[in-house]
């Protein structure tokens, strides 16, 4: 058993649905405008995917990692919800209501060009007029009180799971190098451990935003996590931001 079947049970405490209801919300500007289709970037094992997909709407789910998609096939029923394998620059030409990246999507992308790459192919595909919504850390929040290390005890799904997580900042790259080192102890006693080692670029809603204008959006609106009525601040690690893709 390896990371990506442990996957689900390290995030089971996540409210993926309730996440998915506030991102429609802000995709539909809180109006019940249509959103009949969703294309979702960085999809993982496809939690929120389904979470969308719930709300009735046919969800294209993206990530470049197939053991993530192999592991989102297999999760069980994923009516709604066709998953692909591969970068969504290389998606054929299609065009959708809304789009989404979540759970910190666009810090896994550490270089401006791959950025400005990803964000113009969202563009592409969605409608004039029509919504980007991401989260994010806040560059900003997390230069000034950078993560720090962390070891973590909690049971998932009748498993035991010890996590010890080292953080180690590069201010003047503005990069975090994650390291996790996992050790899982099932019901019956069995035993895994396995690590993982994660770059994160720290953009700033700043750089953000003229990456989104370059790419075609015509304005970019950032905002507490989860918290859509409250402007992002400086203070707020973990935040969230709607693009609004041009009318041309």
């Amino acid at each position: 058993m390896n990371f990506y079947q442990h996957y689900n049970r390290l995030y089971a405490s996540k409210d993926y649905r309730a996440e998915a209801a506030v991102v429609l919300d802000l995709l539909t500007n809180g109006d019940g405008t249509d959103c009949q289709r969703l294309l979702e970037v960085g999809c993982g094992t496809g939690n929120h995917s389904r979470a969308f997909a719930a709300h009735n709407i046919s969800v294209t789910a993206v990530d470049t990692d197939e053991e993530m998609i192999a592991s989102a096939q297999a999760a069980g029923p994923h009516d709604g919800v066709t998953f692909v394998a591969g970068p969504v620059e290389q998606l054929p030409p299609d065009r959708f209501d809304g789009a989404a990246a979540m759970f910190n999507v666009v810090n896994y992308v550490t270089d401006h060009t791959s950025l400005i790459s990803m964000f113009q192919a969202v563009a592409s595909h969605l409608h004039p007029g029509s919504s980007f919504v991401f989260d994010c850390w806040n560059g900003v929040a997390a230069l000034i009180d950078p993560p720090r290390n962390e070891v973590r005890d909690f049971l998932s799904d009748g498993w035991s799971y010890h996590v010890t997580m080292t953080a180690i900042t590069d201010p003047m790259h503005q990069l975090v190098e994650v390291s996790n080192e996992f050790d899982a102890e099932g019901p019956d006693g069995e035993a895994h451990h396995f690590s993982n080692r994660l770059i994160h670029r720290l953009w700033t809603p700043a750089e953000l935003t003229d990456v989104a204008r370059e790419a075609g959006f015509s304005s970019v609106h950032f905002m507490r996590w989860m918290v859509p009525g409250e402007q992002a601040s400086a203070e707020d690690w973990k935040i969230m931001a709607v693009a609004r893709r041009g009318a041309a």
